[in-house]
Formats: C-alpha cells, sequence, structure tokens
C-alpha cells in the first residue's frame, strides 16, 4: 500500500508541494463516482445517467494528462450533502439539505450548472474540452442512519463532538449500539464519505495551501472548480463556484465557466 502511495505521488512530483504518504489509499475507487459531462448534437447531459465514465483514471487527470481532452478540462467536485452544491445541480434555487435524486432523468435541467454550459459558445465549440463531475452521493443504505438525528443530513467531513456524546449517552443509545457514537469520529463512513475524503487529502498534499484549501467543512466549500489547460493545472481557476439565490451570484458562476472556455481557447 505504501507503494502505491509513494508510486502516486513520484507520478505528480512537477507539481507537488510537501510530499508526504497518506493514510488511505487513493485507488481506482474514486471511478464510480466521477461522470463526464457529454456535448454531443447540440445539446448537453442533463443527468448522471446520461454521462459517461472517464477513460482515465481521477490520478492521471490531478497530475495532468493529454491524453483526455488533450489536457484541456475542468473537474467539479460537489456533494448531496452541500445545500450551495444541491442548489447549483438542481433546479429549484430554494433546495436545502434534504436529498436530491442526482440520477432522475431531468436532475440538472433548468440548474445553475446547466445554464452556466448550455450555451452555444460550449455546446458548439472548437476547442476540444472535457468537465468531469465528482460527487459525493450516500448510498440509500445509510441515508438517514444517524442514529441522533435521523432527518438530518451528515456532511461526509462531520464528526461527533462531545454533546453528540452527552446526548448519546443520556437516550443510551451507544449502550445499545456498541458506542458508534464517538467524539472526534466521522458520523459517515460509507464508501462515498470515506473516498471524498481521502481525494481532499490527496488534492491537499499535491497542490499547495494557497492554492487548494478547504474550511472547517469542506462540503461548504462545494461545489469546488479545478482547470488544466494543455495536461498543467490552473490554479487561479482553483476555487469555490459562487452559488447562492442571489442574481449577482448566477452571473459570477457563468462568468467562471465562460473565463474557463476563454483560457482553453487561447493561444499560448
Amino acid at each position: 500500500m505504501k507503494k502505491l502511495h509513494k508510486l502516486l505521488l513520484s507520478i505528480c512530483s512537477p507539481i507537488v508541494a510537501t510530499p508526504t504518504v497518506l493514510a488511505t489509499s487513493c485507488a481506482p475507487t474514486y471511478k464510480p463516482s466521477m461522470y463526464q459531462v457529454k456535448f454531443t448534437n447540440n445539446s448537453v447531459s442533463t443527468s448522471l445517467k446520461d454521462c459517461s465514465k472517464p477513460t482515465v483514471s481521477m490520478q492521471e487527470l490531478i497530475c495532468g494528462t493529454k491524453k483526455f481532452h488533450s489536457g484541456n478540462y475542468m473537474i467539479i467536485l460537489g456533494s448531496e450533502c452541500s445545500a450551495n452544491s444541491n442548489r447549483f445541480f438542481s433546479n429549484n434555487p430554494q433546495f436545502s439539505k434534504t436529498h436530491y435524486d442526482y440520477t432522475s432523468d431531468d436532475a440538472f435541467v433548468g440548474s445553475l450548472f446547466y445554464n452556466c454550459i448550455n450555451k452555444d459558445a460550449f455546446v458548439n465549440s472548437s476547442v476540444d474540452f472535457g468537465l468531469v463531475l465528482y460527487i459525493d452521493i450516500e448510498s440509500a443504505k445509510t441515508a438517514n442512519k444517524d442514529l441522533l438525528r435521523p432527518e438530518q443530513y451528515r456532511e461526509f467531513d462531520e464528526k461527533w463532538d462531545s454533546s453528540d456524546v452527552k446526548e448519546a449517552e443520556d437516550r443510551d443509545i451507544n449502550t445499545k449500539n456498541k458506542k458508534v457514537i464517538v467524539e472526534n469520529k466521522f458520523k459517515r463512513n460509507d464508501k462515498s464519505a470515506s473516498t471524498m475524503r481521502s481525494l481532499l487529502e490527496y488534492l491537499k498534499t499535491i497542490f499547495t495551501c494557497d492554492s487548494f484549501s478547504f474550511g472547517c467543512s469542506a462540503s461548504s466549500d462545494m461545489p469546488f472548480g479545478m482547470v488544466w489547460k494543455e495536461g498543467v493545472p490552473q490554479k487561479d481557476y482553483f476555487k469555490k463556484i459562487p452559488v447562492s439565490d442571489a442574481k449577482e451570484s448566477a452571473q459570477k458562476s457563468e462568468e467562471y465557466f465562460d473565463n474557463t472556455l476563454e483560457l482553453w481557447n487561447q493561444k499560448d
């Protein structure tokens, strides 16, 4: 396992800031959550079911590769436990932390995300580019299984605190469930949550803190966009995509995508 970690880091050595051995694997477990938005026949994918799987691994994309759309691509990180992600990908500007079916037939139609890319400039662009989504989606088997507050959404990086432990003790929850609520342990340990945490740690290892950073809660900084041009990371474009109910925010979101397309079109 350690050999795999060192190999991944050595592959990315041109952009490594402070190489360290990761505590968890960066194996191809990322792939099931990766979706490539398709631009075909003057139209755009309208749901994850319409998207295709990228032909390269997340590791290759992060390190920078020209095997994927000549090295011109964007990765958007999102999570269904993030209210802003749900607002961005759904057609409901008031969307809050409730389950959203990302695989429904009209998942993206009318959404801010769809409006940003369903334009002539994108659909009929002469430049070859790729758009990859990596979205944390909690399994139905574990969703709403929070023993303290099952009605609430659990963020993938959220941990139990001392007040949670006390409440569990008061309600005798830990006794009945073998102490599943332990201070400073993650609330979610499903595959999607653990691989998203692993991916973020990997990104923080590869890129410097000033170009890739999240606040106390990573999900609150999503959707997060990252851009590569000709296989080279464009760190000025590594940022949280503005999402809110305000019209100005929608304009800023569109500007981010328009500027990215303009960057890909520029001749160096």
